[in-house]
């Protein structure tokens, strides 16, 4: 026994010190049948802590495009790219519209150009171009010629001669006044069969010509009417058609964005049967900590299940100034003792 318990012991002995004062505590504790229940939910939510918590859903969290969606950005794609087959149609009626090269547009330009060469030939007619130019004129006069020659040198003067020539008249005055009589007759009727011939053939080419030259230009001037009427019409048609082709070409992007839509809700169903499952997994996932906590609330609820433990101070009587003085030196020797 050291120096301290025995200074402490001779203290206490005549002074009375803490013999008649004692330390108690008071443990108060579930209730016994309860507490292997609060021990193995304890123990459970530390192996739960223990686990780390839940797992991260293991697939893929979103979905996936649908093969009808795949096709239709394939094909939107395709289509921005590379257009509709419609377009350098349309395109190419639209440049021939701009500007004016309809084929028969231009046949109706052509036709109007041979109106002018029927002008220009009716201009040439009323400058005399094409008078007495028929190859065969010559021979035509030529040719009734000599029937009056023939008729003069063997008829005309024969009979002349001859008339005078049996009266014994011949080489006088009156023979000579029937000589020139029958020349001037023979004369003016050559004269009489070129005017004629000559005359009524120019007068029939100015009017075959005049008669062409308007017929030429009237049918011209009605062909290209019909040829621009057909160019009109036929350019109406290749735009409509271009129109067409057009609104063929948009009724494409209708197709794609409808099997867009059918892939929407291709996608739309595979969202919520994702969604089920995810729900599903979390459920089963949460549900120890869930269990757990329903667990030991209810348990917590339970009368007897709070616990503690509480100190108290407990008197065994005698004299307080005793105890109080040897409680006092006990002290002072304890500080001395410490204090070296």
């Amino acid at each position: 026994m050291g120096i301290f318990d025995k200074v402490s012991d001779i203290a206490s002995s005549i002074f009375g010190g803490d013999q008649g004062a004692q330390d108690s505590t008071t443990t108060s504790t579930p209730w016994g049948p309860l507490q292997p229940y609060l021990t193995d939910a304890y123990a459970q939510a530390q192996n739960l802590y223990n686990s780390g918590g839940p797992n991260y859903f293991p697939n893929a969290t979103y979905t996936n495009f649908s093969p009808q969606s795949q096709m239709a950005m394939q094909l939107g794609e395709n289509r921005a790219l590379m257009g509709s087959q419609f377009d350098p149609m349309a395109g190419n009626v639209a440049m021939q519209g701009m500007q004016g090269n309809s084929p028969f547009t231009q046949a109706g330009m052509g036709m109007l150009q041979q109106g002018g060469l029927g002008m220009g030939q009716l201009q040439s007619t009323m400058q005399g171009n094409y008078l007495n130019s028929n190859p065969y004129l010559d021979s035509m006069f030529n040719s009734a010629a000599r029937g009056v020659n023939q008729q003069y040198q063997n008829n005309v003067m024969p009979g002349v001669n001859a008339t005078f020539g049996s009266g014994g008249r011949t080489g006088s005055m009156a023979h000579q006044t029937a000589m020139d009589m029958a020349n001037t007759g023979y004369t003016n009727s050559m004269t009489d069969m070129a005017a004629n011939i000559y005359g009524n053939n120019y007068a029939n080419e100015r009017s075959n010509q005049l008669s062409a030259a308007n017929s030429m230009g009237q049918m011209g001037a009605n062909l290209a009417s019909g040829f621009n009427s057909l160019g009109s019409a036929n350019f109406a048609q290749q735009l409509g058609g271009a129109n067409l082709g057009m609104q063929l070409g948009q009724q494409d992007w209708q197709n794609l964005g409808m099997l867009g839509n059918i892939g929407a809700q291709v996608e739309g169903k595979a969202g919520e049967m994702l969604g089920d499952q995810m729900d599903r997994f979390n459920f089963y996932q949460n549900r120890p900590e869930n269990q757990l906590n329903q667990y030991t609330a209810w348990l917590n609820g339970i009368p007897g299940s709070q616990f503690g433990t509480t100190n108290n101070n407990v008197d065994n009587g005698g004299s307080a100034f005793g105890s109080f003085l040897g409680n006092m030196l006990q002290n002072a020797s304890k500080a001395y003792v410490m204090g070296g």
